[in-house]
């Protein structure tokens, strides 16, 4: 009989541990005027955050349009005051 040669690799004994939550810090800007950059526009977009889920960003712009974002598209949030 052939032998079949062991795997180098060996098996990890990681277990993630899916209790711990990171930290979100949106509820720290909620409320407050922040600038938001986008991945494809080069000017920021100013306005208070409103609202926020794990996914969507709801700001007020100064006119008071309501504009909903979606975090994939965030590059940077800026507290402005």
């Amino acid at each position: 009989m052939m032998e079949v040669p062991k795997s180098r690799k060996q098996k990890s004994n990681y277990e993630p541990d899916f209790s711990i939550q990171k930290k979100d810090f949106m509820g720290e800007l909620l409320g407050k005027i922040v600038a938001v950059k986008l991945v494809d526009e080069e000017a920021p977009l100013v306005g208070k955050v409103v609202e926020h889920t794990p996914y969507w960003l709801k700001i007020e712009d100064g006119v008071g349009r309501i504009i909903y974002i979606n975090k994939a598209h965030v590059k940077t949030i800026i507290p402005v005051k």
